[in-house]
């Protein structure tokens, strides 16, 4: 039948080896819609053949600390209430599966285990300079700091765990952490920009970017709460999914659509904060020409130097944006 939908009564189970009896890790009735095509005519020539469905969301967790895993799916069938009926006759079922191969974990683990430590030990050099000045650490120092936390917050190799313990909250954790640093990033570059705008009524203080941070703390929530109606959802029930249902699927749309409007507006920020120290440097460059051959040329050289680094930021800034909507989008 047209927008025929499917009930699926599935559980989850677990053993260690092949003596123990399964364990039950989860059990649900879940129900999604099918949207299959006909490649023939509905004729009776055509009984027999098969349709071709799109594939359905149907499980993710997220750890596998136990050797043997055992799904179990069964298709109820209720006339009275009308649950599997119209689906055609089930010939066959395929499960695809995606995961992380042993490979690239290996790797994965030991990069983060190597730059944990290595990270610590610049984070601890550069504020204890800071900490040696006579004067107190301005904003951009601390952001820089603030930075390297949330890079080591995102590094530490917490998975070496989710090898012996069930941690099944591992994505949702790994989300949180990504974002956090995304957030850091962001406000980071934005900050940057800004601390040279030679405005001093602009410097050295938070407050005076609430404008730019402002959309990338609405971003963030916005993700947040995303996340936590899919993944927070999954650590119960890992057979649920928030795109099964038109309800869940135009809000979970709308979160994202409201996170990339938010990196948008941010980027243009960006953009205009970019244009204005430019057009503050052109105008200190005014001044060159009085000067000394051997010093209008170190001014010239770092004029460049920044010009080249706040094009780079500004690169860095598109990409990531892109990245992060187009990873969304898919």
């Amino acid at each position: 039948e047209e927008n025929a939908e499917i009930t699926l009564d599935v559980s989850l189970a677990y053993r260690d080896n092949t003596f123990d009896d399964w364990k039950e890790i989860a059990h649900a009735i879940e129900i999604r819609k099918l949207k299959c095509t006909f490649g023939s005519p509905k004729t009776l020539e055509s009984e027999g053949r098969h349709y071709d469905c799109d594939f359905l969301p149907f499980m993710e967790i997220g750890s596998v600390a136990h050797k043997y895993y055992l799904i179990n799916i069964r298709l109820p069938v209720n006339e009275r209430k009308g649950i599997n009926v119209g689906i055609g006759e089930i010939k066959d079922i395929r499960l695809v599966g995606i995961h992380q191969n042993g490979g690239f974990t290996k790797v994965w683990f030991a990069m983060k285990t190597f730059l944990t430590p290595s990270i610590l030990i610049i984070m601890v050099w550069y504020w204890r300079r800071i900490t040696l000045m006579t004067r107190a650490p301005v904003l951009l120092e601390k952001v820089i700091f603030a930075l390297g936390i949330s890079m080591t917050f995102i590094n530490i190799p917490v998975e070496w765990f989710s090898i012996g313990f069930d941690w099944t909250w591992m994505l949702l954790f790994g989300d949180i952490r990504q974002g956090i640093f995304y957030a850091m990033l962001l406000s980071f570059w934005i900050i940057f920009c800004g601390e040279h705008m030679m405005d001093q009524n602009e410097r050295n203080r938070l407050s005076g970017y609430w404008k730019q941070v402002g959309p990338i703390a609405v971003g963030s929530f916005c993700l947040f709460i995303f996340d936590m109606c899919e993944r927070g959802v999954q650590l119960k029930n890992p057979f649920y999914s928030i795109w099964t249902t038109e309800v869940g699927t135009e809000l979970a749309m709308a979160f994202i659509i409201v996170a990339g409007i938010c990196l948008c507006l941010y980027f243009l920020f960006l953009c205009f904060m970019v244009f204005q120290v430019f057009r503050n440097i052109s105008g200190k460059q005014s001044s060159l020409p009085a000067m000394s051959k051997a010093r209008r040329l170190h001014y010239e050289g770092l004029i460049f130097r920044f010009k080249f680094l706040m094009l780079i930021t500004l690169a860095c800034a598109a990409m990531t944006v892109i990245f992060f909507i187009v990873s969304q989008v898919s």
